[in-house]
């Protein structure tokens, strides 16, 4: 008997589905499989739609958060808490979330492109600009898992059985696969964006993400090219009050994700539910001190519980519940891109540059400019400027600290530098990856305890 992959049609339902929602199954009557599905224009779109309702917009800001030196968890439930400590056990709920909700959004991403490029009926500037986004989320979707786990399964077929059982990659492989897919975005996209409000992949957005990726992956060169592409396109610009750099409005925003209700999901975590409240959520314990103190954005972007006097909350997304409000999660801005493009310039050795372009962003948090800085002055500074600037954003601190070259010891990263001395009895420098779920590998074949990552 026949059997197909349901897609859901509509977006609202899109919303609610689980990845259960997303198993091979027979077609009942009255439903659409995926041949159908991708040969009508408006079916294949809400198809891809339901791309952006998987887009992760809080475990990946709490969990590596919370690993790093950023947040902390205020309640207390221990299977949360073991992010805190670095102590993750390898049959944590939490960490199999994040494994499975990026294989669940990457093999719809899968289903997506198969469907599309075997489609007859889907006129080519739509197909084009549907295959670009579905690309452009597969290649989102894997940055975290390569970057979190290191060796992960390099899953390409829109077949649940063809992954299941595949071996673990090697990272090389995954970020030559994300490279390949945002190229291929990039070429199918056009400048424009196909919707108001920023809420829909554009070309801009592809290169803002490879500009991530390149920085993450060291190609320097790279990561200042698509980084400049974005900058010089006068599309964007630092939105200067502080206080709606998060709005929907901002045009700030290269992509972001749309709520009907206009309420990000972090603030509900972020945000106390009364004034004098600890946040489920909060600022480590330091975190406030380490401004300068002419920096605006510790009172635009952080808060004190009231009564406290140093309990600090995240105060970028300041809607808890509610309706109507005009904060969308923001998955790319241009603040990011002139910190990546300020790091490549550094590496690449133009430090004038890289002291022009982390001076865009200080100026906007009313701060005076760097100059002149030794070289390890101005690495130290960029550092420090993606700590102020990007923290409760995605997993922007873990992945800097775990990428970035320990100063004192060769071969170990700035996590050990920094988290060693923050975290003396439950750090380890094997801790920079997490461990794959115990899950995985019991269910397998092709991935035994051997596979496992170090120290788990």
């Amino acid at each position: 008997m026949k059997k197909y992959i349901y897609i859901v049609l509509s977006i609202t339902m899109l919303l609610a589905a689980s990845c259960e929602d997303y198993v091979e199954l027979e077609t009942p009557q009255g439903s659409i499989g995926v041949s159908e599905t991708f040969n009508n224009s408006k079916s294949a779109e809400a198809a891809v739609l339901g791309l952006y309702t998987r887009a992760r917009g809080t475990d990946l800001v709490l969990l590596p958060g919370m690993t790093s030196d950023q947040i902390v968890y205020t309640q207390p439930f221990q299977y949360l808490l073991d992010y805190q400590y670095n102590d993750i056990p390898v049959d944590s709920n939490p960490n199999a979330n994040l494994w499975l909700y990026g294989y669940g959004a990457i093999r719809i991403a899968n289903i997506a492109i198969n469907g599309l490029e075997n489609s007859t009926n889907v006129p080519p500037d739509i197909k084009d600009q549907l295959i670009g986004e579905a690309k452009f989320w597969r290649a989102y979707n894997y940055l975290p898992l390569v970057m979190l786990f290191n060796r992960v399964p390099l899953a390409l077929s829109p077949e649940s059985y063809d992954n299941a059982t595949l071996p673990l990659s090697q990272p090389d492989l995954i970020f030559d696969q994300i490279i390949s897919d945002l190229l291929d975005a990039k070429s199918l996209l056009n400048e424009a964006y196909p919707t108001a409000e920023r809420a829909r992949v554009n070309k801009f957005a592809v290169s803002a993400l490879l500009a991530r990726v390149y920085l993450y992956m060291g190609e320097w060169d790279l990561a200042e090219q698509e980084a400049s592409y974005v900058i010089a396109s006068n599309v964007y610009s630092l939105t200067q009050d502080l206080s709606t750099v998060f709005h929907k409005t901002s045009n700030e925003t290269i992509l972001q994700l749309y709520h009907v209700n206009g309420i990000s999901g972090l603030g509900f975590n972020f945000v106390p539910s009364s004034p004098s409240s600890l946040p489920n959520y909060g600022l480590r314990t330091g975190f406030a001190e380490g401004f300068e103190p002419a920096d605006a954005r510790l009172s635009a972007w952080t808060k004190l519980v009231a009564g406290s006097s140093d309990s600090y909350y995240i105060n970028k997304y300041k809607i808890r519940s509610g309706s109507g409000g005009n904060e969308y999660y923001i998955i790319l801005r241009l603040a990011e891109m002139y910190l990546i493009r300020s790091e490549a310039y550094a590496e690449l050795g133009q430090f004038d540059l890289a002291e022009d372009d982390l001076n865009e962003v200080r100026e906007r948090a009313s701060l005076t400019d760097v100059q002149d800085l030794s070289e390890a002055d101005l690495f130290l500074a960029i550092e420090q400027e993606r700590h102020h600037e990007l923290f409760g954003e995605w997993s922007y601190r873990w992945f800097d600290l775990i990428r970035r070259p320990s100063l004192t010891n060769p071969g170990l990263t700035r996590a050990d530098d920094i988290l060693s001395l923050l975290k003396p009895n439950t750090w380890d420098a094997t801790d920079v990856l997490f461990p794959i779920p115990g899950s995985i590998i019991q269910m397998n074949p092709n991935v035994g305890a051997g596979d496992q990552n170090p120290g788990y």
